[in-house]
């Protein structure tokens, strides 16, 4: 049964709920290091037969938005806790 006081609480403190949600931590690699990098200067866009397995690992943490733009194409943009992670990457 649902606890309707903490469930108000819940509504009135959304920021602790979502910094108290597990979220996946990823040890970026370099690769995934200059990806972030490349999508902090803006979008980026994968059309064709180019790989997107650099990007797939970061679309699962959240660290990296996907939307399909077409058939074949696919725009990629750094959320806000992708550019948390790459600070983390870059402090060392």
């Amino acid at each position: 049964m649902c606890d309707m006081r903490n469930r108000s609480n819940a509504k009135h403190d959304a920021t602790r709920l979502t910094i108290t949600m597990p979220l996946m931590v990823l040890n970026l690699t370099i690769e995934e290091t200059r990806l972030l990098r490349e999508l902090c200067d803006g979008v980026h866009s994968i059309c064709g037969n180019k790989r997107h397995s650099g990007l797939n690992r970061l679309v699962d943490a959240k660290y990296v938005e996907s939307h399909a733009i077409s058939f074949d194409a696919v725009l990629y943009t750094i959320t806000a806790l992708g550019r948390r992670a790459l600070a983390v990457a870059e402090a060392g």
